[in-house]
């Protein structure tokens, strides 16, 4: 009978062991969930914050295209007039018989 309750008492001890090692697992892997929950979270943010950041500059980006393209149609037109203004003073170009060197581009 000594020797049962030395093997039960042996056999209670692993259990306790056993429940031990195992409740150890169950908190390291509560552990592990919540830190790649926050890093899933942080992870998000970050996402979100550059995608809104890329679509701040995807507009930005637009305006000024439309702004130089604006720009360089002015001042297409504005060579275009100069050049017209040279090539008529050029070849003598007259505004009611007189002869003219300037021509006014605003």
């Amino acid at each position: 009978m000594h020797k049962l309750q030395g093997r039960a008492a042996n056999y209670k001890d692993k259990y306790r062991e056993l429940v031990k090692m195992y409740n150890e697992v169950v908190r390291e892997n509560d552990k592990c969930r919540a830190v790649l929950a926050s890093t899933q979270d942080k992870a998000l943010q970050r996402i979100e914050k550059l995608r809104n950041e890329k679509r701040i500059l995807a507009q930005k980006l637009a305006e000024n295209d439309e702004r130089y393209k604006e720009d360089i149609e002015k001042r297409d037109a504005h060579i275009a007039q100069v050049s017209s203004c040279l090539m008529r003073s050029a070849t003598g170009g007259t505004v009611n018989g007189m002869a003219f060197l300037f021509c006014w581009v605003s």
